[in-house]
């Protein structure tokens, strides 16, 4: 059940860290410049949304939607992806990582060697 409607909103140079987007509509939404450490989108549906240039260590995404969502420039330290919808549109570009889930591991490796950067 989703809980809020958020699509297409803009967040820039925003604090959120740890807030809980858990099942809300946030399609198309864009995350710029924002420290969304520890944040959680559980059962989020996610399709289309961006993430720049965004702190997103220890970040929670399982069960979300992120069919079509961007990945830009962002830190995504021990996030978690389980049961992630992450298709082929779903791109990681110039990011940094390290213990994140195995499914998007894979997918930056599909991606090719500039996808992402392993620290």
């Amino acid at each position: 059940v989703l809980v809020a409607e958020l699509d297409g909103w803009s967040f820039a140079n925003c604090e959120l860290r740890a807030v809980g987007f858990d099942y809300v509509e946030l399609r198309g939404a864009v995350f710029e410049d924002c420290d969304l450490r520890g944040a959680s989108f559980v059962g989020a549906e996610l399709e289309g949304a961006i993430f720049r240039n965004c702190k997103l260590d220890a970040a929670t995404f399982e069960e979300a939607n992120l069919e079509g969502a961007s990945f830009e420039g962002c830190s995504i330290n021990n996030a978690r992806f389980e049961r992630s919808k992450i298709e082929e549109t779903t791109s990681f570009q110039d990011c940094t990582w390290k213990k994140v889930s195995p499914v998007v591991a894979d997918r930056w490796k599909s991606a090719g060697d500039d996808a992402a950067q392993a620290v």
